[in-house]
């Protein structure tokens, strides 16, 4: 690793290098208030407040830590009941984006005409399917759901459900709903390893405009 924010890898056996550039390399040791603020999220919550979509990817082999970094780890004391409108220090990117974004339209000139929604999606291989399947983690009897495309909503899932959210509270209540419904699968990794890619989605409707993170 540079200094200059890039990291070096040697390409095949002759001594030759590609350079990747990075905006931040964080230590294992951050926190996760450190990494929300650290990340950029705080940019692209800037960005989908302004009519952008934005979105966080996390990427990695199992057990590196991804389903922790952007949802946090609940214990017995974290029911959303107990933690009302309050950011604990296990939380991770997607209640902390939340409560951000709920403090940028509070304190915005037109606050009270901005909404608040939020989804949960999975993407999974099914037995016997030729392509992976969505599943709406709110509603799973709704089966087996399709991407559409449309000109002005760019890419989304047909019939996902959205609830509308006025409350930080709102929204870990709809991630522990969906949480509780995600397949889940014990490898020699992981006895809890989440086997599909999970898609919690916000979205903020002003009139007259709509941006997604």
């Amino acid at each position: 690793v540079s200094g200059d924010r890039a990291i070096l890898v040697r390409v095949g056996v002759a001594n030759q290098f590609r350079k990747y550039s990075f905006d931040a390399c964080l230590p294992e040791d951050r926190s996760q208030k450190q990494v929300f603020q650290e990340s950029g999220v705080t940019c692209l919550l800037d960005a989908a407040l302004s009519g952008y979509a934005a979105t966080v990817l996390a990427y990695g082999q199992t057990g590196s830590g991804k389903t922790y970094t952007m949802m946090g780890r609940s214990s017995s004391s974290d029911r959303t009941s107990e933690c009302g409108d309050e950011v604990k220090r296990n939380d991770g990117l997607v209640i902390r984006a939340a409560r951000r974004l709920f403090r940028q339209i509070g304190d915005s000139d037109g606050g009270s005409r901005i909404s608040v929604g939020a989804s949960f999606a999975e993407i999974f291989n099914a037995p016997g399917a030729v392509n992976e399947c969505i599943c709406d983690l709110l509603n799973p009897d709704a089966g087996h759901l399709q991407v559409r495309f449309s000109q002005k909503h760019g890419f989304f899932i047909s019939d996902l459900a959205v609830a509308e959210c006025r409350t930080l509270a709102d929204v870990r209540a709809v991630l522990e709903a969906g949480l509780q419904n995600r397949r889940v699968n014990a490898h020699a990794l992981n006895r809890e390893s989440s086997r599909t890619h999970a898609l919690p989605g916000t979205e903020t409707l002003r009139a007259g405009n709509q941006s997604g993170f």
